[in-house]
């Protein structure tokens, strides 16, 4: 009796740990496919230097990833600037370039108000209607962007816009 009871305490133990082991290599194999996963993803190239234009403004109605850091850099360059000079003065965004309105300028902003406004009307955007407008900005002097920006910030914080991103 004692032996049959070991050996029935023994094989539920030994079924235990089989059942462990065999969940424990199911989550290994999950880890390896998503590493291998995220090491097959392409490699973004870096934005040379050389290829940097103060100004760019993208002709195309579609954004690449280039054009966006080519924006970015241009955004932080004032930041990147005070940073060299050891930070003596407070970087103020709307004030440190100032561009001339232009009528193509204007004619962008009022579309960027247009769509703004439609949006608030309607209550929702959907990430096309949210490109779009993403395009448009990007077409703007970064001072103008600025305060476009700003305009769809505070219709989205006072609720007048639900995006999801």
């Amino acid at each position: 009796m004692v032996n049959q009871k070991a050996i029935i305490i023994l094989l539920a133990v030994q079924t235990a740990l089989l059942a462990y082991f065999a969940y424990a290599q199911i989550g290994l194999q999950k880890q390896i496919s998503a590493l291998k996963t995220i090491q097959a993803a392409p490699v973004v190239e870096p934005v040379r230097e050389s290829e940097f234009q103060p100004g760019f403004v993208p002709t195309t109605e579609t954004l690449t990833s280039r054009d966006i850091r080519r924006i970015i850099q241009e955004e932080l360059a004032p930041i990147e600037s005070m940073m060299d000079q050891g930070a003596t003065t407070k970087y103020r965004p709307g004030k440190q370039v100032v561009s001339v309105d232009t009528p193509e300028t204007q004619k962008i902003r009022a579309d960027i108000s247009a769509q703004i406004s439609a949006l608030s009307s309607a209550g929702t955007a959907t990430q096309a209607e949210m490109a779009k407008l993403e395009t448009n900005l990007a077409k703007l002097p970064a001072e103008h962007r600025a305060q476009a920006l700003g305009e769809l910030n505070r219709a989205i914080n006072a609720g007048y816009i639900n995006v999801r991103f």
